[in-house]
This record gives structure tokens, C-alpha cells and sequence, in this order.
């Protein structure tokens, strides 16, 4: 599953991340990383952002990062 597929509340943790270098790293640097649990808090459709809770941090990311990150459900 992506990320961008993922419900409010819904939790899983990243298995993998098929983006460039670029995106990668800058996704890294959010704390974005595989083996990490991630939680959907928000959605916002006009802007086309998750706001997703990481460890004890909230992320905004925009959907098509999001379509680049594999996630297995909890």
C-alpha cells in the first residue's frame, strides 16, 4: 500500500521509498525512513497535503511524496 492510499488514523510502518536521491534524503531528513511507524492524522484535499505524526513529530507532505513511499499496514 502508499501512503497516499492510508485513511485518516490509519498507522503503518515504511517499507520502502522509490524516489529520487533528492526526494529521498529530503524525506530522511523528516524522519521518513524504512522501518519507521507512520500515522495519517490529516488529509487536506485544496492543498493536496498529509500531515502524518512520526515518532513523536508531525510531518506535511505533499501527495504525490506520499505516492512514493510503500507502506505495510498495521
Amino acid at each position: 500500500m502508499l501512503l497516499s492510499e492510508m485513511t485518516k488514523g490509519q498507522k503503518g510502518i515504511i517499507i520502502a521509498i522509490d524516489a529520487s536521491k533528492q526526494l529521498r534524503d529530503r524525506l530522511i531528513s523528516l524522519g521518513l525512513m524504512i522501518g519507521e511507524e507512520v500515522e495519517v492524522i490529516e488529509y487536506t484535499l485544496m492543498h493536496g497535503t498529509f500531515k502524518i505524526l512520526i515518532g513523536d513529530s508531525f510531518v506535511a507532505i505533499r501527495e504525490d511524496e506520499a505516492a512514493r513511499i510503500f507502506i505495510k499496514a498495521n
